[in-house]
Formats: C-alpha cells, structure tokens, sequence
C-alpha cells in the first residue's frame, strides 16, 4: 500500500509539474504550481499549493465513499491519513458533531434528540409528564426578562400563527394582524369570533349584573351589531330618530340626518288581514281650489354618489305591480298632458340582455310590437321621416347613418339566386337564396402536389388541378422529356449552363465524393472520381473500359492519330508529350514466353504464351491491416506484406512504443505540436463533447467537460 501511495505522490508532483502555472511573487523567488480544471463554458477551477508551503503528505482513503446513497466528508486526524465519515445508520435529518473514537474525536452523523437527550420541543410536537403550573412542569417561554416572541418573518408573503387543541383550530392570526377565534378572521377586522346567530358566545364578565345608572357622557355611545356581526359605536340619539310610532295621532316632527335610512317602515300583515299596507299617505286639500301633494322625494347625491329618488320593489305576489297610477305620469315634466309624458331624456326598454319590444294594442286583445334585432352591442339610431308618404305604397328605406325616408318600391322579379360554380374546384353553401342570405364559394379539398392549370399539352382547354410537367417549369424532367429541339448552336434544347461554369453530374450521400464527371468549359469530358472508368458496351453484356492508371498528381494527355493504321498490325505507339501515332511492330522469333513473379505477392495465369496471348500477374490476397514494406528493423531484406509498426510511420503506436530516447528539451521522442497550438485528447462520437482532456501551450492541463474529475488510483 505504501509503495503505491508513494507511486501516486510521484504522479501527483508531476502532474504538477506539467500544468504548473505562473506564481504569485510577493517578495519570493519560487513560483506557485497548481491543477486548472475548466469546462465548456471556460470557467476554470484552480488548485494551488500555496506561496510558502511546507513539506507534508496527505494519505488517502484505500476506498471511495463507503455509500452510494449518503454523503460522507474526508477528514484527517493528524498523521495524514484521510478517512471517510461513517454512514451506518445515518438517517435524514442528522447533524455532524465530534465523537470519541478510541482516543480521538471523529465527525460523527448524530440524530439532534441524542444529543440533547429531550431537552428540546420538536416541529411534531413532545409527549410531556406535567404541564407548568406556576412553579415547575413543562413550557414554551423565557426565563429571563426578555419578552416570549412568536413570530413568521416573511416580509415578502406574511403567514399566519396558529393555535389548536384537541387536533382543532382555535385560534389564528392573520398575517396582515386580523385576530380569529375559532374563525378565520376577515380582513380589516382586527378581532372576529366565530359562533351561531342568536347564541350568546361571548362573555364579558364586567357586563354582567344591573345595568349602570349613570348618563352617557361625551364621545360615549350605543355599540351595535349589523346583520355580518360587526360591531360599531352609534351615537344613542339613532333611537329616537330610526322609529316612526304606528296609528298615532299625534303629529311626528323627526328630521335626524342619518348615513343610512332616516326611515325604515315595514309592517307585516297577520294572519286575519286581508291585505298588509307598509304605509298608506293621503292628502286632502283643505279648502277649495286648494294643491294637494301626498308625497314629494327629492334625493340629492354629492361627487361620484349615485343619486336615487324612489326604489321600488314588488314581488311575491300572482300580479306584482310596482306603481299603479290614476293619471297623468309626467318624467322631466311637472304638467303631463298624456298618461304618460317624458321630457328631457331617453326611453330604454331593457329585458336584461333579451329583445324586449315596445307594444301598442289594437282595438281588441292583440298587439304590434316593435323589437331591436341581434345586434350586440351596437347602437343603431333610426331617425323617421318628418312627412307621411306623398302616395300610397310607399316603403321606408335608410341611409347607413339611420335617416329613413318614404320611396317607392322596386319593380324586380327575382325570387331565387343560386350559385353554382366548377364543382372540382369549389363546394357551395347558402344556395339558393330566396329572401336574403349570402352564397358562398369554397375551395374543394385537393390531392397533394397538384395545381391548378391547363392542360399540359395539345390544344387549350378547362384549367384543372393536375401535377406539374417538365414542360410547365421549362425544366428537364426525372421521368425524362418529349417534343424538345436539340441545340444547334444558337437555338434548341440542351443541358447544361449559360455562363462560364462547369456542367458537374454527381451521386452519392457523401458530398466530398459527390461529384462523378465533369464537362468543363473547355468541352473537356472528365470523369472526377480515381479508379473510374470509360465503359463501352459490346454487342452482348460485355464491356470494354479505359481507366487512367496511377499518375498521382501528374496530367497526362494523349493525341489520337489523325488517320486509320496504313496496314493492318499496326500498333499505337506515343512521344513523351503523349503524341499517339500507327507503327509497324517489329517481328520476333520467339516462340514461348513465361512469367515469374514472387508468389507472396503475385498470382500468375496464362503463362507460358506459346502464340499468342497475354500474361497475367494479379496481388495474392493478404491479410488484413498489412502493407508491401521492406523489414520494420536491422539489415536490408526483400520487402514482404506484414503490419506497420510505430517505426514506419514515425508514430506512437496504440499498443506503445519501444526503443524511443526522451525528449530532453532539444532533442528525443515527445507526444504534442511543434508550434503554438493546443494538444487534445478526446473520445466519444459526438463533436461537441469529444474533446476530454487538453495540455494548453502554456503548460496548462484542461479537463474540459463539465463534471469531469481529477481522479488519482490509491
């Protein structure tokens, strides 16, 4: 275990070594070296040793976290072993403290109730032996003179406090200081106490026994109660101005200004009654030609009150009515001279959102009414002629403004308009229309990728909806196109550009290797792939290619022969610029030709040629992963098909390398750049995240992905 502990101390120093980064000097020669760790977004964490460090070595843990479900925290004890604190029978809720452990205090996870061995109230409440009674037992409180505070404290939302018993609410405060007993409290009222209507549930003890005697004195008043139970202080001289005596004959001379009702007379018929008047006024006039008025309201709001004269209300009954009057009804005018006359205003028949109509009865029990139509809430304004028809018949007729006037009516015939439109294209609705109404037109629902136009070819003819043709976008079609003009040099059909572009033909999902030929603007033919291919079909299925052979970057062109061979047997032969003429091969006197190449390469058929004929060589298979190379090591030998090894390509292989000398600051073997640019490690098939680790050309080393860890084997 040590001499791996000690392994991890070689690792870490250099570690530190490598990412060291720049010290901060105050007033000392040695630099600060530290471990940069970054994520994508840049932001970096720094871990340094300090400015004047000590020599010390910190032992970690032989295990990792001893739970994968509670947290543990890394302590030391003082001989420089770390360890983690136990999590065995750790619960939710428990707190660290110091424990004996042997000789040694330990952080310890601890439940709050063992340690304060029940001296405590919990947030579920305590099961207690006797409450205080004065001078021992249990409570919530201060012993000191500081005052008992119970409080919430959310200034942002205030919450309430509450008090129960046998598992009830009793009490609660609001947040905004309203006092309930038994009730939440409304607001704006500082105390409220629940109970039944007509049950006493408050007492108060000072109220009780005979009544005082004594006068009200100033600013002292009656508290009474309205019908929510709130509770207000009235002045006591609203009794004698809140009643109006019944069936007396003495005259009542009460003129109290009151904020509610000055009077409020309500009778209640009996059984025997046969009708129950709340109030009956009459007023006789007392002497001849005398006014009489049985009663005048006048009602007189301020600011933005409303003002009411007389509310009236009647129901209950088979015949509810209102007001019943026996002559004329003036409104805005005190001398009517109709049974009813308004002046000065407006007649609003409302039926609470429903059409009402205004109704006039004939000579018998029917009626004509007139009623708004639907029309929401618009205000329509008809204003009726100011003369009667100058000849009968006549009808009215408006303008958009509402001013109607007296004109004859049209002398048209037509009962019915219906609309019929090409139903392949359109449905129709609302026809026909024979009184009013609106025909409507509709487009009919149609296959995808059509449109509609005329026809495609031949004569013209009733546009459709149809799929489009190459000869409707002057486009080349992929099925192919007919009744075209080849190009002849100034006019026609041709494919290809317009400009000083090449014509590029290409297949394939993969675009480097998209492009397959080529026509240049030089009218070169060029087919753009290496290792394609010119084919021409025989007369049968055969082919026969011409492909150009391995040339690398160098361009070779050939000039055919401006004439046939002279003779037959003549063969193509070339200058070095690629000129291609006929000559007469010269006759040989060979009679067999053989062929020997290296069997671990080559495979050889058709040898000997004894006439005619061609020797073949072709590769022998190979294993996979090898290459025709001279030996990896030592002296000269024939090259054979084998593997590559780090040797041959100058390269760090991926199962190591041997035989390399350390970079020792001039020269050696290194991983990394030769210039001003980062060394990335990466894995993982997505770009975004592949890169893992980074060594940055100030010496930096980068774990560069959000979470990542410095993670060191114990």
């Amino acid at each position: 275990m040590n001499s791996r502990r000690s392994v991890f101390g070689i690792l870490l120093l250099l570690c530190f070594y490598i990412v060291a980064v720049p010290g901060f000097v105050r007033g000392q020669a040695s630099l600060q070296r530290g471990v940069r760790i970054s994520n994508a977004n840049g932001n970096i964490i720094t871990i340094l040793s300090g400015l004047t460090p000590s020599t010390y070595t910190l032992l970690l843990p032989s295990a990792t976290n001893p739970s994968t479900t509670s947290a543990s925290l890394l302590f030391g004890i003082g001989n420089a072993a770390l360890d983690w604190t136990a999590t065995a029978g750790v619960t939710s809720g428990n707190i660290l403290t110091l424990q004996l452990n042997g000789s040694n205090l330990v952080p310890t996870w601890l439940d709050p109730a063992t340690i304060l061995n029940g001296a405590f109230w919990t947030l579920t409440g305590n099961s207690i032996t006797s409450g205080y009674n004065g001078t021992t037992g249990n409570f919530i409180g201060t012993t000191n003179t500081e005052p008992l505070v119970i409080a919430t404290t959310n200034t942002a939302t205030a919450q309430d406090i509450r008090m129960m018993t046998g598992n009830s609410e009793r009490l609660r405060i609001n947040g905004s200081g309203e006092v309930g007993i038994g009730v939440t409290a409304t607001v704006a009222r500082l105390l409220h106490v629940a109970g039944t209507s007509g049950v006493a549930n408050v007492r108060f003890n000072s109220l009780s026994g005979a009544n005082l005697a004594t006068t009200l004195a100033t600013n002292e008043g009656l508290v009474i109660s309205d019908a929510n139970g709130d509770l207000t202080k009235r002045s006591p001289s609203i009794l004698g101005g809140s009643f109006v005596l019944y069936d007396v004959t003495t005259t009542q001379n009460i003129s109290t200004v009151r904020s509610d009702n000055l009077f409020n007379v309500s009778y209640s018929g009996s059984g025997n009654d046969v009708n129950a008047a709340g109030a009956v006024i009459t007023s006789v006039g007392g002497a001849t030609n005398r006014s009489a008025t049985a009663l005048t309201l006048t009602a007189t709001g301020t600011g933005s009150g409303t003002t009411t004269g007389l509310n009236v209300t009647a129901s209950g009954g088979s015949n509810n009515y209102a007001a019943t009057f026996t002559g004329s009804v003036g409104i805005g005018q005190t001398s009517p001279t109709q049974a009813l006359e308004l002046r000065n205003g407006n007649l609003l028949l409302s039926n609470s959102g429903t059409t009402d109509q205004l109704q006039f009865q004939g000579t018998s029990t029917g009626v004509t009414t007139f009623q708004a139509g639907a029309q929401g809430a618009t205000n329509i304004n008809y204003i009726l002629p100011i003369a009667a028809p100058s000849v009968s018949g006549q009808v009215l007729s408006s303008t958009t403004a509402g001013a109607m006037s007296w004109t004859n009516p049209g002398s048209g015939t037509v009962t019915s308009v219906g609309l019929a439109l090409p139903v392949s294209v359109f449905t129709v609705s609302g026809s026909p229309v024979t009184t009013s109404g609106t025909l409507t037109g509709a487009f009919a629902t149609q296959t995808a990728n059509t449109v509609f136009a005329g026809p495609s070819s031949g004569i013209p003819a009733v546009p459709t909806f149809r799929t489009l043709t190459p000869s409707d976008v002057n486009a080349w079609g992929l099925t192919g196109n007919g009744g075209l003009t080849a190009w002849n040099g100034a006019t026609g059909n041709f494919l290809g550009t317009t400009d000083a572009t090449d014509v590029v033909f290409g297949t394939g999902a993969t675009a480097a290797t998209r492009e397959k030929v080529r026509i240049t603007t030089a009218g070169n033919l060029q087919l753009s792939q290496p290792g394609t291919q010119l084919s021409f079909l025989g007369t049968s299925t055969g082919v026969t290619t011409f492909q150009a052979g391995a040339q690398g970057a160098t361009n070779i062109n050939y000039t055919l022969p401006i004439a046939a061979p002279t003779v037959s047997g003549q063969v193509l032969s070339s200058t070095t610029a690629g000129a291609m003429s006929w000559s007469t091969p010269s006759l040989a006197t060979v009679t067999s030709v053989g062929l020997a190449l290296p069997v671990s390469v080559f495979t050889v058929s058709g040898s000997p040629v004894t006439t005619s004929g061609t020797l073949t060589g072709a590769f022998a298979t190979q294993t996979a992963n090898t290459v025709f190379a001279g030996p990896s090591s030592g002296v000269p030998a024939v090259p054979t098909f084998r593997t590559l090894t780090p040797s041959d390509v100058n390269a760090w292989g991926l199962t190591g390398n041997s035989g390399l000398t350390a970079w020792n600051g001039a020269t050696g073997n290194f991983l990394g750049t030769t210039d001003a640019t980062d060394v990335v490690f990466g894995t993982g098939a997505t770009a975004l995240t592949r890169e893992k680790v980074r060594i940055t050309t100030a010496g930096n080393l980068q774990l560069s992905q959000p979470g990542t860890q410095l993670s060191f084997l114990g």
